[in-house]
């Protein structure tokens, strides 16, 4: 039986998306007008928590149809090797709904619903995958072909490790929990026996919570040490 995801899996598995617009300016050779994706790179377009030097993945959505989109983001983005792998990237969504001009939706969607793009540190396109029938796997695929020729780094091996990390963290979690509320059980209990008991659930927790802290603690530093390398490979 799958344990119950901590709140350290879920924050590692989840895409942390920065909000943006279309790039648009009065630029030579543009006119006052929609700028290139490329141009979310640059500092005067680029959102907030933007790491200058790491790829990008541009998610140009639609909420016309609701449930098909939520469908859509839970096949893509829920696929866990893409949340985990989504830290090397700089994760940016578009809202298709948000731009007036139907010609310029087409330039991104051909019609065909929502679209991401990757993009290398520079802006370049490197992919572009477009449509409903998008899946986590095709996007993993082309986010690890991207690290590797970039970092040399192998996602495979590196989300293989994480997972063992996160695995064994679930199961600290919960275990330290179910002490928890072992002991909450306990408080209207009185006598000595109760007390006893009581003793030695809050030693349990204590060690724990020691055992729990160390997991959190050897995990934070590989995913540190992950990260450096993606930066200094810049």
């Amino acid at each position: 039986m799958a344990t119950t995801p901590s709140p350290t899996r879920t924050e590692r598995v989840t895409v942390e998306w920065a909000d943006a617009d279309l790039p648009t300016a009065g630029e030579a050779g543009y006119g006052a007008g929609t700028l290139p994706l490329s141009h979310l790179v640059d500092e005067d377009h680029r959102p907030s928590r933007f790491v200058s030097g790491l790829p990008t993945i541009v998610f140009l959505y639609t909420e016309v149809e609701e449930e098909k989109a939520l469908t859509f983001e839970d096949s893509v983005f829920g696929d866990e090797r893409v949340g985990l792998s989504s830290r090397f990237f700089n994760c940016i969504r578009i809202s298709l709904d948000d731009i007036p001009s139907e010609s310029v939706r087409k330039q991104y969607t051909s019609g065909k619903g929502p679209a991401i793009f990757v993009l290398d540190a520079e802006g370049k396109e490197l992919k572009r995958l477009t449509g409903w029938k998008t899946s986590g796997a095709r996007l993993y695929k082309t986010m690890s072909s991207v690290l590797k020729a970039r970092s040399k780094i192998s996602l495979a091996s590196l989300l293989r490790k994480e997972g063992q990390f996160l695995k064994k963290i679930d199961e600290a979690y919960w275990k330290l929990e179910d002490a928890k509320f072992d002991l909450n059980e306990m408080a209207s209990r009185k006598g000595k026996s109760a007390e006893r008991q009581r003793q030695k659930l809050e030693a349990k927790i204590v060690a724990l919570k020691a055992d729990y802290k160390k997991l959190l603690d050897a995990e934070a530093a590989f995913i540190k040490q992950a990260d450096e390398k993606v930066v200094a490979d810049d």
